[in-house]
């Protein structure tokens, strides 16, 4: 949803999304099959469907098995985790650099690793938050900061995050309160970091070898008036979605 908040700002409704497949007249039909999956899954899916061998390179696992099960709810009980990134989502943070995100989402916590803390997770102040698509509500929550009648949700969309960040999915599905520093849960926040880190590491994603920053030397090939790099040389222009 293009809101504050949720879209390219991971938390659990920006990547929590309805996802329907027909297949069909093999597999019975109006299930809800609450298994964990992600959009990785679809390549390996076609591949499958097709006959052909998934490429060893590819981390997803097909879903052909869910498809032609006849079973709802919980049906392949590994499905319990997910594992999501992000890197360079808009420019118009200093430097048009991105704000690098990893996550894992089990069947109830979601755990968010922030690793550059200090930067502005929905793009800078100076050029409009620019990670964060325009709308009546990004105008009034800025509008309501601006004129010194709110902070809370100011914050809560625009501001700075912690490096860690931990969420009960369950009672709190918003994610409005961040549990990696409250007291009963550093234990499951360590596991958690531990499960994703390997996860990382095995998979090679640069920011586990120290090769993080190759993501902002991709070229951004959008249109780029509402950048840092427009700001700083004066032909910056708000953004206009």
């Amino acid at each position: 949803m293009p809101f504050p908040r949720v879209k390219g700002q991971m938390y659990e409704q920006d990547f929590r999304l309805p996802l329907a497949i027909r297949w069909g007249k093999e597999a019975a039909a109006g299930r809800k099959v609450d298994d964990l999956v992600s959009f990785i899954d679809f390549a390996p899916t076609i591949l499958d469907a097709a006959g052909l061998q998934t490429d060893e390179q590819m981390e997803g696992k097909s879903l052909v098995g869910l498809l032609k099960s006849a079973c709802s709810g919980r049906v392949e009980p590994e499905r319990n985790r997910v594992f999501m990134g992000k890197e360079r989502h808009d420019v118009g943070t200093e430097g048009d650099v991105g704000y690098p995100v990893r996550c894992i989402r089990t069947e109830r916590y979601l755990y968010v690793r922030n690793f550059k803390p200090e930067l502005w997770p929905a793009g800078n102040p100076e050029t409009g938050f620019t990670n964060v698509d325009g709308s009546p509500t990004k105008d009034l929550i800025i509008r309501q900061h601006d004129e010194a009648l709110d902070d809370y949700y100011y914050r809560l969309s625009f501001g700075k995050r912690p490096a860690e960040e931990l969420y009960d999915i369950e009672n709190d599905p918003e994610c409005m309160y961040n549990l990696a520093d409250a007291a009963g849960y550093g234990s499951l926040k360590e596991s958690l970091w531990t499960e994703l880190k390997a996860k990382l590491e095995q998979t090679g994603d640069p920011r586990m070898l120290g090769q993080g920053d190759i993501f902002d030397r991709y070229e951004y090939v959008g249109q780029a008036r509402h950048s840092w790099k427009a700001y700083v040389e004066g032909y910056f222009e708000k953004q206009n979605y």
